[in-house]
């Protein structure tokens, strides 16, 4: 393997690695994160929105809701494509 090709196979990897990390922690950080409880705290106080500004409100927890499921479906989708390659390296392919 000539020098180039050893240096961009360490760049891929490292940024490979070092987006993954990136991505643990986020989502980490949402699944331990207390803004979720604050939010339930602060909107659920009597008078808190009027019906236009709680229609906003909704739609921007769809969103995240949607987001969320996109995001989970596209790890899945990852993981079986992964599995893919390595099971036809495996088999020499």
């Amino acid at each position: 393997m000539a020098l180039t090709a050893v240096c961009a196979w360490y760049e891929a990897n490292r940024w490979k690695n070092m987006n993954i990390q990136t991505i643990r922690k986020a989502h980490a950080a949402l699944a331990g994160g207390s803004e979720t409880d604050e939010l339930f705290k602060i909107i659920h106080q009597p008078g808190w929105a009027t019906p236009a500004e709680l229609a906003f409100l909704i739609t921007a927890l769809e969103s995240i809701k949607a987001q969320a499921a996109q995001r989970a479906a596209m790890q899945q989708s990852l993981v079986a494509a992964a599995q893919l390659v390595s099971t036809a390296r495996a088999a020499g392919a």
